[in-house]
């Protein structure tokens, strides 16, 4: 067993004595269940870590469709394509 010491303003200890926060069996078991969640709050973590890896895809294999070359006066100018009021 250890022993430990602590310091506490006099009003906490009070009130933890009063609702019986400082028998050793209390102390136990807070610290055991603070140990615990501190242990699946890491676990938690490093799942979320692990989930968050970019997994690598398969390229896709779109198909290739030829339609030959673009006609030689093709102009993409937006003037051209929709005339001259901008829209």
């Amino acid at each position: 067993m250890t022993t430990l010491t602590i310091d506490l303003p006099n009003s906490l200890a009070q009130e933890a004595k009063d609702a019986g926060l400082l028998a050793p069996s209390v102390i136990e078991a807070l610290l055991r269940e603070t140990l615990r969640r501190r242990e699946n709050s890491v676990d938690f973590l490093e799942q979320r870590v692990q989930a968050k890896q970019p997994t690598r895809r398969k390229p896709l294999n779109f198909p290739v469709i030829s339609v030959g070359k673009w006609p030689e006066d093709l102009s993409l100018r937006r003037e051209d394509m929709y005339g001259d009021d901008g829209r």
